[in-house]
Order: C-alpha cells, then sequence, then structure tokens
C-alpha cells in the first residue's frame, strides 16, 4: 500500500513557490543593479552580473523544478500514480506492515513529462509552451552537468519565459500572482505594510515595461505598453514613495475620458481634462480628488 500519497494542490503550490522564487531571485538583482544607476554596457554592470552568475543558475535551474511541479500537478488530478516510474525492479520495499512512502520511488523523468500530460490530460501542451518547456529543460541540463563558466544566461530571457510559463498554468493575473506570493513571503511578513508591498509591484512593472516588448506586456498586464500611464493617487502617494512610476492608465482611451485605471491598486478614479499649470507639462489630465497632474504631480 502506498502511503503520504501528493495531491494536485501539493505540487501546484510547491511548484508555484519554486518558479516565483526563480523570478524574484533574477528581478531582486535587476532592481539592486538600478537602484545604483549603472547602464547594462558599463563596466562595473559587467562585474556585477559576472558575480552573480552562480545565483542566476541556480534560478534558471530552480525555474524549471517549479514547471515540472506544475505539470506534476496537472497530471496528479488525474491520478499521482502516473507520475511513478512503471518499473517493478525499481520499485522500494514494503515495511514491515506492508506499506511504502510515496517519496521512495522513482518518479517520471522530466523529459516525460509533456507525453504523458498530452496522453492523459487536455487540453494538449502548445507548440509554444513545449518550446519554452525544452528550452528551460536544456537551460537546466547544461547548468547540472557542466563547468564551463561560458554557459551564456540572457536576464531578459529568462524573465520572460518564466512569467510566460507561470501563466499557462493559472486564470489569474500576473498582478494577482505575484501580489499572493509577496504576501506569503518571509521578508513582507515582517513589514504589515500593504504600501510595501504595492511599490514593489510598481517597481516590476517598470522593469517589464522597459524589457518587455509591446506584445509580452500586454500579455502580463492586459494593456500595450504604448498607452500613456498616468501616477495612481493611491499606489504612488508622495507621502511614502519617492519614485512614484506611473501604472493607471485611460479607461476608455478618447480624448473625453474622465477616468484612469490602476493596473496594480485596480482602482479607479476621476479626472479632469484641463491643461497642467506647471510649465512644459504636456498633461491635460488632472486628478480631481486631489488637484494634481497625472503626470508631474503638480
Amino acid at each position: 500500500m502506498i502511503t503520504d500519497i501528493p495531491t494536485k494542490e501539493d505540487f501546484y503550490s510547491s511548484g508555484m513557490d519554486y518558479a516565483m522564487m526563480a523570478y524574484t531571485n533574477i528581478l531582486d538583482m535587476v532592481l539592486l543593479l538600478e537602484e545604483f544607476n549603472y547602464d547594462s554596457d558599463d563596466a562595473e554592470a559587467e562585474e556585477y552580473w559576472e558575480s552573480g552568475r552562480g545565483k542566476l543558475k541556480s534560478s534558471a535551474s530552480l525555474l524549471h523544478q517549479g514547471i515540472d511541479f506544475l505539470l506534476k500537478s496537472k497530471v496528479a488530478d488525474i491520478s499521482p500514480l502516473l507520475l511513478i516510474e512503471n518499473n517493478p525492479d525499481r520499485f522500494p520495499k514494503l515495511d514491515r506492515t506492508g506499506k511504502v512512502a510515496y517519496s521512495e520511488f522513482y518518479t517520471q523523468d522530466s523529459a516525460k513529462l509533456p507525453k504523458i500530460y498530452n496522453t492523459f490530460c487536455s487540453p494538449p501542451l502548445s507548440d509554444r509552451f513545449l518550446e519554452l518547456y525544452n528550452r528551460s529543460r536544456t537551460r537546466r541540463n547544461k547548468i547540472m552537468h557542466t563547468i564551463d563558466n561560458r554557459l551564456s544566461i540572457q536576464i531578459k530571457e529568462i524573465l520572460r519565459e518564466s512569467i510566460e510559463l507561470i501563466l499557462n498554468f493559472s486564470q489569474d493575473t500576473w498582478v494577482d500572482l505575484r501580489q499572493e506570493f509577496l504576501d506569503e513571503s518571509p521578508e513582507y511578513k515582517l513589514m504589515y505594510e500593504d504600501r510595501v508591498i504595492k511599490e514593489r509591484l510598481q517597481s516590476e512593472f517598470g522593469v517589464l515595461k522597459d524589457f518587455l516588448n509591446n506584445e509580452d506586456f500586454k500579455n502580463v498586464y492586459g494593456i500595450e505598453k504604448r498607452r500613456r500611464f498616468y501616477l495612481c493617487p493611491d499606489c504612488c502617494h508622495p507621502d511614502y514613495v519617492s519614485s512614484p512610476i506611473p501604472t493607471a492608465y485611460l479607461e476608455p482611451n478618447s480624448p473625453r475620458s474622465t477616468n484612469i485605471f490602476c493596473v496594480i491598486c485596480k482602482n479607479s478614479f476621476y479626472v479632469r481634462r484641463d491643461r497642467c499649470a506647471e510649465t512644459g507639462c504636456p498633461s491635460n489630465v488632472i486628478l480631481i480628488d486631489t488637484d494634481e497632474c497625472g503626470v508631474c504631480g503638480h
């Protein structure tokens, strides 16, 4: 008898945590570099990324482990037993009571998971997912089995792929997934203030707006990055945000629109269409509640 059989929720929770940790580790390095205002081609920046090669490698490996677990969660929804390697010669011995823990079994190799999924689950995995999954697996294998320091790890590529892979397993928005992950992170548990997480989500928004092309950005945030963004009066309150990042947009997008919607806090705010009084500011979006310009904050 097999005991301690994991559920689909067990695999999903672990998989999401692993994948999100990988993404967070890499993004932390990007945000730290930006804090010191280094350009990506500065000698100091190159030295910084070189010193962080180990962290980047481990994060790439952790990402694939997370996606493996998320795939396993789908298969486990049919039966966790499908994930056990079907070779009786490798089955563990039963204990004196005729029982054996699930964790004692050899499980299916990562390369076999897509085929197992497509055999028992639906809908089938897309060609795009398989491309990203195999690329992630190849990268992980190189990291695990080589000592070649010339292994190239592209920061933007891993961030973009991690988001796309994770979103394949959830109906939630990217902001909701990040909010949930950060809410449960130990470092944010110590801070107790929702504004700290909002500020973090703003910073991530700014990084991804620079890193992603328009199509990828729209897939993540549901809006084209070519749109003009405005300061959210909630997320960008000057009392606690020193360098606010515009995260709100006109909804609908028209010259007469009197409403902005924030991607981060998901709140709507009324605006009036008057020219900003600040010299040189082109804005004609003024927040009604605060009388502040949505572009320059004047």
